[in-house]
C-alpha cells in the first residue's frame, strides 16, 4: 500500500500532466494550427471526463486510456512527437 508521501507525488504528477494537456490544447499555436477548435475542445471534454470520472465513478464513464489515452490521440495528430513516446520517453 503506497503511504501518504506517494500519494502527493502521484496526485502532482496527475494533476501537472493534466494541466500540461490542457495548456497544449489551448496554446495558440495548436489551436486552429495543428488541430481544429473542435477538435481541441473535444480532448479538453475528455479532460473534464477524467477527471470526473475519477471523483464520481457513478456518474459517468473512464475515458479509454485515461489520460495517456489523450497523450496517445495527440501523439497521432502529430501534435507531440514520439521524444514523449520513445526511448527515454515519459510514455513508452
Amino acid at each position: 500500500m503506497a503511504g501518504a508521501a506517494c500519494k502527493v507525488i502521484i496526485n502532482n504528477g496527475v494533476g501537472g500532466l493534466s494541466r500540461a494537456i490542457e495548456t497544449v490544447l489551448t496554446h495558440p499555436l495548436v489551436r486552429d494550427k495543428m488541430l481544429s477548435s473542435s477538435r481541441c475542445d473535444e480532448l479538453i471534454q475528455k479532460l473534464a471526463d477524467v477527471d470526473r470520472a475519477s471523483y464520481d465513478p457513478e456518474c459517468c464513464k473512464m475515458p479509454e486510456g485515461g489520460l495517456r489515452g489523450i497523450l496517445v490521440e495527440l501523439r497521432k495528430e502529430k501534435v507531440i512527437t514520439d521524444e514523449v513516446f520513445g526511448p527515454g520517453g515519459v510514455y513508452r
